[in-house]
């Protein structure tokens, strides 16, 4: 039986590969369909990752298309060295660990995670495969998206709209706080639903939703900006802005909240047309408020209590608080290599409270600060700043050329609005933000178009949401 699922998985590698070869741009896509996909757990203990069953034939796939077509050389870009330091300091720093195999696992993983970067980053060559990839992370986002709001309308009728945490919660290997319905309690205790989709953390969606939110945005700013007797960018459209905006605000994620108020300022800044969306289509953020009002839910209420709850010292909020002031301590203790990589958890069970799980430090840069030291959190702010700097390079390079530039504002902002978010909340670990950093680096790079050499593309050739 295990002979003859290998033949099976071996097979459809090569056909997937096959696939990836003939094309790259939509392999990178279907990738970041998958992204929302955090793990399918299965009775007895059976959990699968869905990227990862993919991962070897999208990667055999690019690698012999970087050999066969490629229009890249094939020495390794500073993006690759980047990411190939840091496998290599969070190698490092699992020397004198206090779990040396659990961080093993996650350097695996990050392995993963940094191949899926970088074959992204490669494959994205030009705007038809920039294209193509970003339509793919709206389609993955637009089911997220959909399986969410069936989430919700579960929850409002008293019935179980989250098929995949039913089923996970059939699985016994899974800690406790993975499989427990999330829920906030407003005004008159009465509960609310915290919408995950298909993410099993609530504060991954928010994120992912500001990612998806920003491009759509930029999209939907630039649509009206360049087609100014068009009535609207289409319905569709619309819907997707409203369903993207109510699951974002009842993803009850701080961290979110405050990355997708970033995002906004930042396309508000790079004149991606928010004034125009906000103009054209005020009717519908007004029935936004309307939709989440008839949930008898004050939005600004509501955010007024969950902001005073978290400044008046609420139980999450100190106990975020206290993980942080461990990390800290932690990379203190440990400057260079820090602790080990994924080994946050038994230090700070050993060190500072044998029963608090203590699993992050509730943000993403602390947690790297504690975990791979002083030199990792170097290489990991590089990367990231380095990846903004190429795309706001682009943008200034190509400001007043008649190009189709929504994808990298969105982009820019995503990025940007994640990564704030990324400061409260431990998220760097999952697939979407790796595939998105390739794809922002891809679009960073110097193009043929952005030195005017090449015929800007026509609005015809955009997405059509």
């Amino acid at each position: 039986m295990q002979l003859l699922s290998l033949l099976v998985f071996g097979i459809f590698t090569l056909i997937l590969a096959y696939g990836t070869f003939k094309r790259p741009a939509a392999a990178a896509g279907f990738m970041a369909i998958v992204a929302p996909l955090e793990k399918l757990s299965f009775y007895r203990g059976l959990t699968i990752k869905p990227f990862l069953i993919i991962l070897p034939g999208f990667i055999l796939g690019v690698a012999v298309w970087l050999l066969c077509k490629g229009k890249k050389p094939l020495r390794p870009t500073l993006f690759e060295k980047i990411l190939l330091a840091i496998l290599a300091v969070s190698l490092f720093s699992l020397i004198g660990a206090m779990e040396p195999m659990r961080g093993l696992r996650m350097w695996v993983q990050m392995g993963f995670l940094i191949a899926i970067a970088a074959a992204t980053a490669r494959v994205l060559i030009d705007e038809r495969a920039i294209q193509t990839y970003i339509r793919c992370f709206f389609a993955g986002a637009a089911v997220s998206v959909a399986y969410g709001c069936y989430q919700l309308g579960g929850f409002l009728i008293g019935y179980n709209g989250h098929p995949l945490l039913a089923l996970a919660r059939l699985n016994p290997t899974l800690p406790q706080m993975l499989i427990e319905p999330g829920s906030v309690v407003f005004g008159g205790n009465q509960r609310m639903v915290r919408l995950s989709s298909f993410f099993f953390d609530w504060n991954f969606y928010g994120a992912y939703l500001v990612a998806a939110g920003a491009l759509l945005v930029a999209y939907a700013g630039e649509k009206i900006r360049n087609d100014r007797f068009s009535i609207s960018f289409g319905i569709p459209g619309l819907y997707a802005l409203m369903a993207i905006g109510i699951s974002w605000f009842l993803t009850f994620s701080r961290s979110a909240w405050l990355g997708g108020v970033v995002a906004l300022l930042v396309l508000i800044w790079h004149r991606a047309g928010v004034q125009k969306v906000l103009q054209r289509y005020y009717s519908l953020f007004l029935a936004v408020i309307g939709a989440l009002l008839f949930l008898n839910i004050n939005p600004f209420t509501f955010i007024m209590q969950r902001w005073a709850a978290g400044l008046g010292g609420s139980v999450s909020t100190v106990e975020h608080a206290t993980y942080g002031l461990a990390a800290v301590r932690m990379m203190l203790d440990h400057p260079i290599f820090g602790v080990g990589l994924h080994n946050f958890a038994p230090v700070y069970q050993a060190l500072f409270d044998p029963n608090q799980p203590g699993a992050t430090a509730h943000s993403s840069f602390l947690s790297l600060a504690a975990e791979v030291g002083f030199a990792g959190l170097v290489l990991y702010l590089w990367l990231f700043f380095e990846t903004l700097g190429r795309l706001h390079g682009f943008l200034l390079e190509t400001r007043g050329l008649p190009l189709s530039r929504w994808r990298e504002m969105g982009t820019l902002a995503a990025i940007l609005g994640v990564g704030v978010a990324s400061v409260f909340y431990h998220i760097y670990t999952h697939v979407f933000i790796w595939s998105l950093l390739g794809a922002a680096w891809a679009m960073g790079e110097s193009h043929p178009r952005a030195a005017g050499t090449e015929a800007a593309p026509s609005l015809s050739a955009d997405l059509i949401v």
